[in-house]
């Protein structure tokens, strides 16, 4: 009973380090829209397993590094809370990387596009440097990185240019939702010597910016969904728009695990917006 319980508590150790859920969510929607557009082949089906096997392995590094402030921001994570060996974590986190490393060349090799999952696999990397040294644009920096992995369908496949919208609203969204995440985050950053939005500018300054850029990564989504709307797009922006004020709610009265449960809830309207690249 207690192997099964340890390897139990390793595998469940395993899909908190890894964020697998959200990795395997971002696999699909670049893989779906490549299905859509060309004929299924197994250079599309590379991809998305590159894009999984990269994106978990950046944040297994993360959670190695951030193993220590975790004890005090997050001690629900794998390593504090001692589901799995941290030396395991870095393990993993090497063995994913190279995985999504070899599959970048293989893509290189047959698509123009595979330099973007070298620039992509580079930043999971070069993350941990930008937490410790260069906090202040961690927010910006997760961002960016997240708007590239959404420009990559949008870029290879037959999309309108108005689908340009869904980078640049994912970005805007995710610079709020990770502003939140650090204003939570603000007693075990401090004591790591962090220099986070919140730290610097302030609190109410930094829930301020978070708000404005979830509003325009919100409003940017909305004149997507709004042109040529159809049904299943008014759902879309329904959806979008009563998790979003649901969230603000939340957030505003709501207490820390509350507010915590509220941003892993701001999940809903990004995947619901990604959902106009497959249907």
């Amino acid at each position: 009973m207690k192997q099964k319980h340890k390897i139990r508590e390793i595998l469940v150790g395993l899909f908190y380090t890894t964020r697998f859920f959200t990795c395997f969510v971002v696999s699909l929607m670049v893989l779906f829209p490549n299905v859509k557009f060309v004929s299924f082949n197994s250079a599309n089906l590379l991809i998305a397993i590159n894009l999984l096997f990269s994106s978990m392995g950046g944040f297994a590094l993360n959670d190695y590094f951030d193993s220590e402030k975790d004890k005090i921001n997050k001690p629900y994570r794998a390593i504090p809370s001692n589901r799995i060996n941290r030396n395991l974590v870095l393990k993993i986190a090497i063995a994913f990387l190279t995985i999504g490393l070899i599959l970048s060349m293989v893509n290189l090799a047959f698509t123009k596009f595979g330099i973007i999952q070298l620039i992509f696999l580079s930043a999971m990397v070069f993350y941990n440097y930008i937490v410790k040294h260069l906090a202040l644009t961690k927010a910006a920096y997760t961002a960016i990185v997240s708007a590239l992995i959404i420009s990559y369908p949008v870029l290879i496949n037959e999309f309108d240019t108005k689908y340009i919208l869904l980078p640049v609203g994912t970005l805007f969204f995710v610079l709020g939702r990770e502003i939140f995440m650090d204003v939570l985050d603000i007693i075990g950053d401090k004591q790591a010597g962090m220099k986070t939005v919140p730290i610097r500018f302030g609190i109410m300054n930094a829930v301020s910016l978070a708000f404005t850029s979830i509003f325009i990564g919100t409003l940017a989504i909305l004149v997507l969904l709004i042109d040529n709307i159809s049904i299943l797009d008014l759902y879309r922006l329904i959806a979008i728009l009563v998790s979003v004020i649901l969230f603000s709610i939340l957030w505003l009265i709501g207490s820390k695990i509350e507010k915590r449960a509220a941003i892993i809830s701001l999940w809903i309207p990004m995947i619901v917006a990604l959902s106009v690249l497959i249907v």
